[in-house]
């Protein structure tokens, strides 16, 4: 559980979070392994990744990155037009989180995955 109360640093956090969150490996398997689950009805995947060459599951990983980048994004721009035009207001244990930093949550996540810093 996160225990700094100051919403500033909850905010930062939560969009931290969002952003290791989809930076995090998890295709680590689909590359090396050739597999993608384990899962009873998964098995059409991993015969598909076995038929692709390393270059070709490296490019496959590139683009399921891209898309989950794109999802994160997509999903934030619509909480910051909820949060814009209908009000909504995102808190910490009753505590009003600030709205954003550059423009919007999307726009401090994008900014945050390509190495932007927080202001002072």
């Amino acid at each position: 559980m996160f225990e700094n109360n100051s919403p500033i640093k909850v905010y930062q956090k939560l969009i931290d979070d969002f952003v290791e969150m989809t930076n995090s490996n998890r295709y680590d398997g689909i590359v090396n392994q050739k597999s993608y689950s384990h899962a009873k009805g998964d098995e059409k995947y991993n015969e598909f990744l076995s038929e692709l060459n390393e270059s070709q599951r490296k490019i496959l990983v590139n683009i399921i990155d891209r898309e989950r980048e794109s999802v994160v994004h997509d999903i934030l721009a619509e909480l910051t037009w909820w949060i814009d035009c209908e009000e909504l207001t995102i808190c910490h244990r009753g505590i009003d989180l600030p709205k954003y930093f550059e423009g919007g949550l999307h726009y401090d996540y994008i900014g945050r995955i390509n190495g932007w810093k927080w202001p002072e």
